[in-house]
């Protein structure tokens, strides 16, 4: 996300007096926001997203393992996240 531009687009959100909007907050956006703002820097953000983005997947996990009737479903790209 970060090497795709994430930075530029909250950067220009931001301008568009977007920075409080809820969007904003969610994993990506908020630490993107925090570089915009000076208060982390680039490689910190790029670290804490990565590690949120593990922590909501394994919350996601662990809902749909108590979720009756849901099946995985590989995802379409070549690395397929295990599950179990």
């Amino acid at each position: 996300m970060f090497s795709a531009g994430l930075v530029d687009e909250v950067r220009s959100l931001a301008a568009r007096g977007l920075a409080r909007a809820a969007p904003m907050g969610a994993v990506g956006y908020a630490q993107a926001l925090a570089v915009v703002e000076g208060r982390l820097g680039l490689e910190a953000a790029v670290a804490d997203t990565a590690q949120k983005t593990r922590r909501y997947a394994k919350r996601q996990l662990t809902w749909f393992k108590k979720e009756r009737g849901a099946r995985f479903v590989a995802p379409p790209y070549s690395e397929v996240i295990p599950h179990g």
